[in-house]
C-alpha cells in the first residue's frame, strides 16, 4: 500500500447508483438523469418494486432527508463540520460504483483536492487480485475507516454501524 498519512478523514459516501435509484430522488440532472435511473430500475428491480417505489415523490423524499447526499451536498456538509479543503480524505467507494462515475468524484475533488480512493492508495498489483472480490474491497474500506482520524458516513447501514462500533 502506498504511504498514506495517519491523519486523514474517511468518507463512507453512499452515492452508488443502486442507492440513488432506490431513493427515487432527483439530483439536478434533468431528463438524462431520470432516464438513466429508470433504465437501472427496469434492469434491476421487479415490476412490483418499481410500482411501489414510483408512488414516492422526489421533493417529499428530499424534505424527509431520504435522499443520498450528492458530491456538492457532501462537500458543503463536511466543510460545515470543520473539514478543511486541504484535508486528506479517503473515499470508501470505487468511481464506477458512484452514480455519475468519475464526474461525481471530480465534483467532490473540486472541494477537497486530496480526496483519494482505493485506486489512489493501492498499487495496480495490490488492487488487481481484489478487483472482483467485493468483500475484500469492503475490508480495505473498513480498515481505512477504522484507522482514520475522523470517520464521516453520509448514510446509515451495516457498514457505518460496524465502523462506529469498532471505533
Amino acid at each position: 500500500m502506498k504511504k498514506m498519512s495517519s491523519n486523514f478523514v474517511s468518507l463512507h459516501w453512499r452515492f452508488e447508483t443502486d442507492a440513488v435509484a432506490y431513493s427515487m430522488c432527483e439530483f439536478g440532472g434533468g431528463e438524462k438523469e431520470k432516464l438513466a435511473l429508470e433504465e437501472y430500475r427496469v434492469r434491476h428491480w421487479d415490476r412490483a418494486t418499481r410500482k411501489l417505489r414510483e408512488l414516492l415523490n422526489p421533493a417529499s423524499q428530499r424534505v424527509l432527508g431520504q435522499c443520498p447526499m450528492s458530491a456538492i451536498e457532501t462537500g458543503i456538509f463536511m466543510r460545515a463540520m470543520g473539514i478543511r479543503r486541504n484535508a486528506v480524505i479517503y473515499v470508501s467507494t470505487l468511481e464506477e460504483q458512484l452514480f455519475g462515475g468519475n464526474h461525481s468524484l471530480q465534483s467532490l475533488r473540486t472541494m477537497f483536492p486530496s480526496a483519494l480512493t482505493k485506486r489512489d492508495v493501492l498499487t495496480k498489483e495490490e488492487l488487481g487480485p481484489l478487483a472482483k472480490r467485493a468483500s475484500a474491497l469492503a475490508a480495505i474500506d473498513y480498515i481505512a475507516c477504522t484507522e482514520s482520524s475522523v470517520f464521516f458516513p453520509t448514510a446509515t447501514g451495516n457498514f457505518p454501524n460496524f465502523v462506529i462500533g469498532h471505533r
